[in-house]
């Protein structure tokens, strides 16, 4: 991943292959900046053509961003309020811990820890998430870094773990697929992570939806103001927030029917965890007002 360099609009870092590489945006240049009166103009010159700063021909062509895909961006204004909602990071005490767990065998397994205060705010304060396979990374040297005692290490490596964190995680976790070694038969990736000290609790399955309706709805109706905010050590979980989107039709489609409540199953799994202890808290929250 690259990192913000002291200029502004300038990343750099090395790539899988070992080659330092610099991205120079354009808000590096002061008359196309767009904090700035002559940027701010030029901003909207560049925009014609454009269905706005989320359409997904400005973000690959300006934003650098050669992910981007067809389909509309869950969260447009992340880009816009990033200073609102993505903090610098602070030494939380006395607030409601709780944490959500994506695992992946193939994919990247994701841990994430919220933090909550008695005025419903919640922070996003550190995550644990394996990085994809390295394209010349060896299978055995990917196998070693992942695996259920790999990412109970890395979960107990979090400074604010403790044995009475509730861990939310997918249900299909206790699913009995996993060959044990000696008589007990078949276990679960619930039960392996046990057995090295990380005890789990399942969470609802699905609820992508109903997750995104309860952050554009309520904690950030107004992100200029967020009641969520991402912690910058969470690096991997702001950089799938941006790129989330619906599964839309192809535009002719489209045209004949309604507009699909699903979101594209891809660069998702920090979010996972994410959805795991937030629909926690929110169900928590129906229940018992107030708690």
């Amino acid at each position: 991943m690259l990192t913000q360099t002291e200029h502004k609009g300038i990343t750099t870092g090395i790539s899988s292959e070992g080659i330092r590489m610099v991205r120079i945006h354009y808000s590096a240049d002061p008359d196309k900046d767009p904090d700035t009166p002559q940027g701010a103009t030029w901003l909207t010159t560049e925009f014609q053509g454009y269905q706005g700063k989320t359409d997904p021909r400005w973000l690959k062509e300006m934003e650098i961003d050669f992910d981007a895909h067809g389909g509309q961006l869950l969260f447009p204004y992340l880009l816009q309020y990033q200073d609102q909602i993505f903090i610098q990071p602070y030494e939380v005490q006395g607030l409601r811990l709780i944490a959500g767990l994506d695992y992946g065998t193939r994919n990247p397994s994701a841990f994430e820890l919220l933090a909550q205060d008695g005025d419903d705010n919640i922070q996003i304060i550190w995550e644990y998430y394996e990085p994809p396979k390295k394209h010349d990374e060896s299978d055995k040297a990917f196998r070693a870094r992942k695996g259920y005692k790999a990412l109970a290490k890395g979960i107990k490596n979090c400074p604010y773990y403790n044995d009475y964190l509730k861990i939310v995680a997918d249900p299909s976790l206790w699913n009995r697929t996993q060959e044990a070694r000696d008589s007990k038969g078949l276990m679960s990736i619930a039960d392996l992570m046990t057995e090295q000290g990380v005890v789990l609790t399942p969470g609802q399955p699905g609820r992508d939806f109903a997750c995104y309706e309860q952050l554009n709805s309520k904690l950030w109706q107004d992100p200029a103001h967020p009641l969520l905010t991402v912690f910058q050590c969470c690096s991997w979980l702001w950089w799938e927030l941006q790129r989330l989107r619906f599964a839309d039709f192809s535009g002719a489609t489209q045209i004949n029917q309604n507009l699909k409540e699903k979101i594209v199953d891809k660069d998702n799994h920090g979010w996972d965890a994410c959805k795991y202890a937030l629909m926690d808290i929110f169900n928590v929250e129906a229940l018992f007002p107030g708690l």
